[in-house]
């Protein structure tokens, strides 16, 4: 959860800002609206913080078979299919850890997540 409760006044605000037609955002259009009303929005340091806490040592390494498992189970779980293509886009070291900083950036990269929220930031910083 992002911690926002934003009520349908505000959401409506956001939409008239926008000026779009028919009164409906895109999914760029919805970020950008969040970010000017909250700041910078990030998908990235939201998953930095989620897999650290498989990381109590804080190495940026978290067990493989751990994520894997929590990936499938917990929250709005995946399937194995996807638990394991999103894992084999990093190396596991010696020990079975992955670099999830790694990961992270490569999800994003993959989902196209990560061009967009570089381009809204470059946006907004001109």
């Amino acid at each position: 959860s992002s911690g926002i409760n934003a009520e349908y006044g505000q959401i409506r605000e956001m939409i008239i800002e926008q000026n779009t037609p028919k009164g409906k955002l895109n999914y760029k259009q919805f970020v950008e609206s969040l970010e000017s009303a909250i700041g910078s929005w990030s998908v990235y340091e939201d998953l930095m913080f989620a897999f650290s806490v498989f990381d109590p040592c804080e190495t940026g390494y978290a067990n493989r078979d751990v994520l894997k498992d929590h990936l499938t189970m917990i929250g709005d779980p995946l399937d194995e299919d996807e638990a394991e293509e999103w894992l084999s886009l990093v190396q596991s070291n010696s020990r079975g850890d992955i670099n999830y900083q790694s990961l992270i950036k490569r999800v994003l990269h993959n989902e196209g997540w990560l061009e967009d929220m570089q381009g809204a930031r470059t946006n907004n910083a001109m």
